[in-house]
C-alpha cells in the first residue's frame, strides 16, 4: 500500500501519538500478531446494496402506515391541550374570591360584638 507524503505524516503522527497515551499498546499488538498468525487474511464484507428508486418507493406505504399509528395520540394530547386552555380562559377567576368576602364580614361582626361586649352591651 502506498500513501501520499502527507497522509504518512499524518498516520506516523497517530503513532505517535498513541505510543505516548498508551505505551503497552505496541507489546499487547505484537501478542496479538503471534496470536493471529495463522488465521489468514480477513474474509471480504459484503456491503448491503442502496435500494433503487423503485424499492424506496414501494416501502412508503410501510412507513405511512407506522407513522398514522401515532396520529391518534397527537390528536387526544391537542384535545386535552385545548380543553385546559378553554378552561383557563372561561374561568370566572380566583375561586376563593367569595369566602374571603365572607371571611371579612364574619371579621368584622366579630369585632363589633367584642367592642359592645366591651362596654357591657350583650347582644
Amino acid at each position: 500500500m502506498s500513501l501520499s507524503a502527507y497522509q504518512q505524516s499524518v498516520l506516523n503522527g497517530m503513532d505517535r501519538a498513541l505510543e505516548t497515551r498508551e505505551p503497552g499498546l505496541a507489546s499487547k499488538f505484537a501478542i496479538f500478531t503471534l496470536l493471529t498468525r495463522d488465521d489468514g487474511p480477513p474474509r471480504t464484507e459484503r456491503l448491503a446494496r442502496i435500494p433503487s428508486r423503485a424499492q424506496r418507493l414501494a416501502r412508503i406505504p410501510a412507513r405511512v402506515a407506522k407513522a398514522s399509528a401515532t396520529i391518534p395520540i397527537v390528536l387526544v394530547a391537542g384535545f386535552m391541550a385545548a380543553i385546559i386552555a378553554l378552561g383557563i380562559v372561561t374561568s370566572r377567576g380566583p375561586v376563593c374570591a367569595p369566602s374571603a368576602v365572607a371571611a371579612h364580614q364574619f371579621a368584622q361582626m366579630r369585632a363589633g360584638a367584642c367592642a359592645s361586649s366591651a362596654h357591657g352591651v350583650h347582644r
